[in-house]
Parts: structure tokens; C-alpha cells; sequence
């Protein structure tokens, strides 16, 4: 019996650890980073390229109270659904504040 055992093909050993030849989990799943405001920002529920629409809607910000600057060019808010963001664009977002008198405000929002 152990010389019939011996003829059989052996199965190669698969064990491995865990750990072996896997990514961090940030790499391994899609998503968008932009620096926004001079600040590097992920955004793990979007994918690359994105429109700016959905990168508006994603930070939860309010349409009609902001201005976007996507890599140095203003962007109409007719735009933001045909405008494309990509990994590592620079937004710039100013939202615009209404004070006591009949001038209009803006400030440069940190988003994080």
C-alpha cells in the first residue's frame, strides 16, 4: 500500500499567512484624494475621475453658497455635473457668508 501512495501527484502546500502579498486596505479599494484648500483629502466614497457635482454633494456643501476653483480655472455651477475631478486635482471652494449690512462676504472654508 505505501508504494501505491507514493505514486500519487502531490498537491502543492497553499498555506500562507494572512498577511502574505496583501495591500493596505486604503490601496486596495478605489477611491478620490484632491488637495482641497492647500489640504491633501480623501474622499473614500468616490472614484476616480468623479464629476464635481458629486464631490460637492459628498463634502455636503450647499450648491448656491459656495464658488469652485478646480486647478486654477472657476467653475460655472451649470459645469459641475459634466466637469470631471481626477486624483490629485486642486479645488479651491470659497463659501459666501451673508453679514449685517448689504455687502456680500466670503470665507475660504477648510473642509476636513
Amino acid at each position: 500500500m505505501d508504494s501505491v501512495e507514493s505514486n500519487k501527484p502531490r498537491r502543492p502546500s497553499y498555506k500562507m499567512s494572512l498577511s502574505h502579498n496583501l495591500l493596505p486596505l486604503n490601496r486596495m479599494l478605489p477611491t478620490l484624494t484632491i488637495q482641497l484648500n492647500g489640504h491633501t483629502r480623501t474622499l473614500p466614497e468616490l472614484t476616480s475621475p468623479t464629476d464635481l457635482a458629486s464631490v460637492i454633494t459628498t463634502l455636503g456643501l450647499k450648491a448656491d453658497r459656495i464658488a469652485v476653483e478646480l486647478n486654477s480655472d472657476i467653475i460655472s455651477r451649470s459645469s459641475w455635473p459634466q466637469t470631471q475631478v481626477a486624483e490629485g486635482d486642486r479645488l479651491e471652494i470659497v463659501h459666501f457668508v451673508g453679514g449685517g449690512s448689504n455687502t456680500l462676504a466670503s470665507d475660504h472654508i477648510l473642509l476636513t
